[in-house]
């Protein structure tokens, strides 16, 4: 963008050197016409010297035309160059833009695996640790169960009659 403005300005710039300079010939040759003019007046100029002065104003009016063309067709050119050097720099921002855009996607997409993989291990994890919590607890369970069956099957059978007070 900085190089866009630097080329605007310059283009201005030959733009105003192109107008001053035409309008110095310009200044000059009025000079001499109007210089030719002073010398003699209307009354005395002959036949010949209007005919001097028409041919000498149709020349520089013939050059000023030929000039403001040429400074057209410069400025015309200096705009071309300048828009080619913006489409340029345009796509190439484009073009960075678009990597950036790819490069980031890429990323995104490695995230999201890397993020689906982790959850996915998390999940297995966790069903591991429900299931051994679950076997733990069956073990238990039937412990608790066996215990008072066991227990009463391994006690002694005593009488109870015989038993002293």
């Amino acid at each position: 963008m900085k190089n866009f403005a630097k080329l605007s300005r310059l283009g201005a710039l030959l733009i105003g050197l192109m107008i001053s300079g035409t309008l110095e010939g310009l200044a000059a040759q009025s000079m001499n016409v109007s210089s030719t003019f002073a010398s003699s007046t209307a009354d005395e100029m002959t036949q010949a010297e209007l005919l001097k002065a028409y041919r000498q104003l149709r020349d520089e009016l013939h050059v000023t035309q030929v000039s403001a063309a040429n400074n057209r067709a410069e400025a015309d050119a200096a705009a071309l160059a300048q828009a080619a050097a913006f489409a340029e720099k345009l796509n190439a921002l484009r073009a960075t833009t678009d990597a950036e855009r790819e490069r980031l996607q890429r990323e995104i997409t490695r995230s999201n695996a890397e993020r689906d993989s982790q959850q996915s291990e998390m999940q297995r994890l966790t069903r591991t640790v429900l299931w051994v919590a679950a076997v733990f607890g069956a073990v238990g369970l039937v412990v608790m169960l066996l215990t008072p069956v066991l227990s009463t099957w391994s006690r002694p059978q005593t009488n109870r009659s015989q038993v002293p007070v």
